[in-house]
């Protein structure tokens, strides 16, 4: 055999390999499609239990002041997917209460209810951060359209394996049978694929004592005050002591401070005070009050409040919102 001969076997045997090989490497990304990584494969089958949170704070800057507060709580348990909204809304003189709860195909939107029809989260082109919330309530004959044109999730409130959360506040509106409202707002969002189980099962947040505040101020600053305790027998050391306060001045800077005191020294009056690097105090007074848990019972409320802060020397009157968790 000469030398040109086996050369060209030999280039023959190499072309025909790689060509079999490409061939089937091709018709295999045509015709078998790999299966993509989901949290099931990340997280053991028996943990494995989506949970995201979306609520809609709205309280309207002229007196006498109106709020709505809306949460979307959605959660894979049981082998299905099923939601809790709840709508609170506040016309000036009482609260009206509704929670609905029902399966859904996904997770990720809010369902659509009789009560909440409409509850839209626009994500930016881009997706960094920002997004757009519209929709609308339809409560014993008061229709209410709601839109917050653009939130930055600019709080960082958790930063963990089990669950993160983001904290927007800004400007927004309330259209109210078809009367226009500017509104203070906040919004708030938690995601999580394995989360403890006090936070998807909120009827009954046993072993937990909180006291939350949102409160705006006349010169346009907002205070997010959450000062929690818990008993870590049970809660089986799921969920931890804490005490965040966080400051957004007019401007848009945030500063946190985890070291404050709430104090109660008068039925439905509390005294914040927040230290480094804030230096405030808030002084507040709870006006009303509704429940805020599955079951109706009066371990979990929330309600309008009213007070003022000392904040570099001046004394600035204000308005919010408190939740609280005593049991």
């Amino acid at each position: 055999m000469s030398t040109k001969t086996y050369i060209l076997i030999v280039t023959s045997v190499v072309v025909v390999v790689l060509t079999s090989f490409y061939s089937g490497f091709f018709l295999r990304n045509i015709l078998i499609k790999e299966k993509p990584i989901t949290g099931q494969d990340l997280i053991p089958q028996q943990k494995f239990r989506p949970n995201f949170i979306d609520e809609a704070i709205f309280i309207t800057k002229d007196s006498p002041h109106k709020a709505l507060i809306l949460s979307a709580i959605r959660t894979y348990a049981g082998g299905t997917n099923n939601y809790t909204i709840k709508t609170f809304y506040f016309d000036g003189e009482t609260w009206t209460r509704r929670i609905n709860e029902g399966k859904t195909s996904e997770l990720e939107n809010v369902p659509s209810t009789e009560i909440v029809p409409s509850w839209k989260i626009e994500n930016d082109p881009s997706y960094m951060l920002r997004q757009t919330i519209s929709g609308e309530v339809k409560l014993d004959g008061t229709n209410i359209k709601f839109s917050i044109p653009l939130i930055y999730n600019e709080m960082g409130i958790r930063s963990f394996y089990k669950y993160t959360k983001f904290m927007s506040e800004g400007n927004a509106s309330l259209n109210i049978n078809s009367k226009n409202y500017e509104t203070y707002s906040l919004y708030s969002r938690i995601y999580s694929f394995n989360p403890p189980e006090s936070l998807v099962f909120t009827s009954n947040p046993a072993g937990i004592e909180t006291e939350w505040l949102a409160f705006w101020d006349n010169n346009g600053n907002f205070y997010s005050i959450d000062e929690t305790q818990v008993d870590d027998k049970v809660t089986s050391d799921s969920y931890k002591a804490h005490s965040l306060a966080i400051h957004k001045d007019e401007l848009g800077k945030i500063q946190k401070s985890f070291v404050m005191k709430v104090s109660k020294y008068e039925e439905n009056k509390l005294s914040v005070n927040i230290f480094e690097p804030i230096f405030a105090d808030i002084d507040i007074n709870k006006l009303n009050s509704v429940n805020k848990s599955v079951n109706n019972n009066d371990i979990w409320t929330t309600g309008l409040i009213d007070g003022f802060v000392r904040l570099n020397g001046n004394k600035i009157k204000g308005i919010g919102l408190f939740e609280q968790i005593s049991q």
